[in-house]
C-alpha cells in the first residue's frame, strides 16, 4: 500500500489547485522523505477504519468566471477545492473500483466509463429511430430525450 500511495502521489500534477491546507502536490513530491512516513501512516488508519477524518473532508468552493465580465450567478463556474490528502484517497479508491465496474455498471451507461464511449448511446438511438421507422402503425413506438442543460443545472 505504501508503494500505492507514493506512486498516486508522483501522478499529479505538482501544481494541481491546492484545498484549504493550501498545499500543492509538488510539497509531497518534493517533501516526501519528510513527509512520506506520517502521510503513510494517515492513508492506512483511513482504510483501517474506512472513515475520512472530516478535517480532510473539507473544501472550498471557488467560483470561476465563464465570461470575460461575469456578474451573474449563473457566469461562474464552481468548483471544490480539495486538499491533496483528500484526491489521494479518493484516487485509491477509484483504482480499486475500476478492477469492479463493469460489474457494477450497468451495460447501457456508456459515458465516464473506460472502454465504454459517450457516442455508443447515440449509436444506438439512431438504430432505434431506424427500427422504430420500419414498425409504421404496428406499436406505440416512444423515444424520449431529456435535455441536460449546463451539467446540474435544470432539466427540461
Amino acid at each position: 500500500m505504501l508503494d500505492e500511495i507514493k506512486n498516486i502521489m508522483y501522478c499529479f500534477q505538482p501544481l494541481k489547485a491546492p484545498g484549504w491546507d493550501g498545499l500543492h502536490p509538488l510539497f509531497y513530491q518534493k517533501c516526501w522523505e519528510i513527509v512520506g512516513d506520517s502521510t503513510n501512516r494517515l492513508y492506512i488508519e483511513y482504510f483501517e477504519k474506512c472513515k475520512i477524518p472530516t478535517e480532510i473532508n473539507e473544501t472550498h468552493i471557488c467560483l470561476i468566471p465563464k465570461t470575460e465580465n461575469a456578474n451573474r450567478l449563473k457566469d461562474f463556474r464552481p468548483i471544490s477545492l480539495c486538499n491533496a490528502t483528500y484526491k489521494i484517497i479518493t484516487k485509491i479508491i477509484a483504482k480499486r473500483l475500476q478492477l469492479l465496474m463493469d460489474k457494477l455498471i450497468g451495460p447501457c451507461q456508456s459515458s465516464f466509463l473506460k472502454n465504454r464511449q459517450e457516442t455508443d448511446n447515440a449509436i444506438i438511438i439512431q438504430e432505434l429511430i431506424t427500427h422504430f421507422k420500419k414498425m409504421k402503425g404496428k406499436k406505440i413506438n416512444l423515444i424520449l430525450k431529456l435535455d441536460l442543460e449546463k451539467a446540474f443545472d435544470k432539466i427540461e
